[in-house]
């Protein structure tokens, strides 16, 4: 799946760096200076040329992009001052040889501290953040972590470079140990700690040209930056055109209960718009008056209760969605029971599915292999518990996955997709205007569409997550 960007750690980028240059073949300097390229191509719409910019670089390569990119906005006529923080580190070669250029382009333009507080941004608009990159291995200290409380205490705009410095790439860490950058322009790859909900991390990626095509990795990213959407849009299974509706199967929606009708016209009305090619709800009567708006969309008026669970017939029926509006007494709880016991194909389990299915540990036996769970994250909490870090939520999500061969769709910022191979899938688009009820009963029947049309639930997902994202439907 050529459209899926790699999630790669330090160590593994920089033996992508070192296959580059070995095999292009291409300095590393040279290397620098186009990927310092790719990053300012990136940056330069953020900036207008009154603004006055403050670069921190650190001594290794991290600090010597600062410098390549420092260069280049002085020679497109932008007001920048630079400071190193070296504090008695060994400061890398490429690094050095950028610093030599600077200094011949101007010989007091680069300012060493040897305090932090020498860090003067009381005129700037703007700080570029290039102290540490991937190279980081433990928690920033002493002198380096004072420079970034001081970058975090500053008023107006930062981006870092590659990586917020003092952000490790995987694993747990205090969020005041980075930096809070606006944006972070990313080299080719993003990387694991991106991903962690807790460190609120935004991310662009600028392309480099580096080799990561077969990095080993089990965690890729879906981006919506405009080079990417058409790939992606590219490689999601159209209609045939001589197809019908036959070909793109029959959904079956449960849910709906009183009070609730809107969720399951929310999921019906999406899984149409997602190309279903029969859309059925299974909703009490009263959710009529909701579905009634929704034309394509055929109803099976009865309710959410026991006696009614044996009229749902796998042989009619190509995908089932259940849980938008489920509730969640007691009635409802045997219904579901009797619809995971009697449906003998996969399940999609969304909301009050997922809830029951949480105070019902005797249910998971009757989830089959290639079913889909997509629980927000107060569902996975109930589901599965409290981690200290997600990457402890992603270790238990994989394990569950490995164990019973099914799909999680973890819903976050990032919406992580995992599956029954312990691989990760996070998904770039869309926002904040996404928090809100009722997202997640248009993604369960963005999936539902699309599990009718493919009959793979990994495209299934990764297809429902990424358009509901854009706001586009195929």
């Amino acid at each position: 799946m050529d459209f899926l960007i790699p999630v790669l750690t330090g160590n593994t980028m920089r033996e992508c760096d070192a296959k580059t240059i070995a095999e292009e073949p291409i300095s590393g300097i040279d290397l620098m200076e186009r990927a310092s390229r790719g990053i300012y191509n990136k940056l330069i719409p953020e900036l207008n040329a009154r603004q006055k910019i403050a670069i921190v670089c650190g001594p290794g390569n991290n600090g010597g992009d600062g410098l390549c990119i420092a260069l280049m906005l002085l020679r497109d006529g932008f007001d920048v001052k630079i400071y190193r923080t070296i504090f008695g580190k060994n400061i890398s070669a490429d690094h050095t040889f950028y610093y030599q250029l600077l200094m011949q382009y101007k010989a007091d333009l680069v300012q060493d501290i040897e305090d932090p507080n020498q860090l003067d941004f009381e005129k700037c608009d703007i700080v570029l953040d290039a102290i540490f990159g991937t190279g980081m291995q433990h928690i920033a200290t002493d002198l380096f972590l004072k420079c970034i409380q001081i970058i975090n205490n500053f008023s107006g705009t930062v981006y870092s470079i590659d990586m917020p410095s003092g952000l490790l790439d995987k694993g747990f860490q205090p969020y005041n140990s980075f930096v809070h950058s606006k944006i972070t322009y990313t080299i080719e790859a993003p990387k694991p700690s991106f991903f962690y909900p807790e460190n609120k991390i935004s991310f662009r990626i600028a392309n480099a040209g580096i080799k990561i095509k077969d990095a080993p990795t089990e965690e890729y990213f879906l981006s919506a930056e405009a080079q990417h959407i058409k790939n992606i849009l590219r490689a999601i299974p159209q209609k045939p055109e001589h197809g019908h509706k036959g070909n793109s199967g029959h959904v079956l929606l449960i849910g709906g209960n009183n009070g609730m009708h809107g969720a399951i016209a929310l999921a019906a009305n999406s899984c149409i718009q997602h190309g279903a090619g029969l859309t059925t709800a299974f909703a009490p009567a009263g959710a009529k008056l909701y579905l009634a708006n929704i034309p394509k969309a055929m109803h099976i008026a009865k309710k959410l209760i026991v006696e009614n669970a044996f009229h749902v017939n796998d042989k009619n029926f190509t995908t089932l969605a259940i849980g938008p509006g489920l509730g969640l007494d007691s009635e409802s709880t045997e219904f579901l029971k009797i619809i995971l016991k009697t449906w003998n194909k996969p399940v999609i389990l969304d909301a009050d599915a997922l809830n029951i299915l949480a105070e019902n540990e005797g249910f998971w036996k009757y989830v089959l292999p290639g079913s889909i769970l997509t629980p927000h994250p107060g569902e996975f909490t109930r589901l599965f518990g409290i981690f200290n870090h997600t990457s402890d939520k992603f270790q238990k999500a994989r394990e569950v996955c490995q164990s019973k061969q099914i799909y999680i769709l973890a819903k976050d910022k990032y919406s992580a997709l995992i599956c029954p191979d312990g691989s990760i899938v996070f998904n770039g688009s869309g926002g904040p205007e996404l928090s809100q009820g009722g997202s997640g009963d248009t993604l369960t029947g963005a999936i539902a569409a699309w599990m009718a049309r493919t009959s793979d639930p990994k495209m299934a997902c990764m297809a429902a997550m990424y358009l509901c994202g854009l706001g586009e439907t195929v």
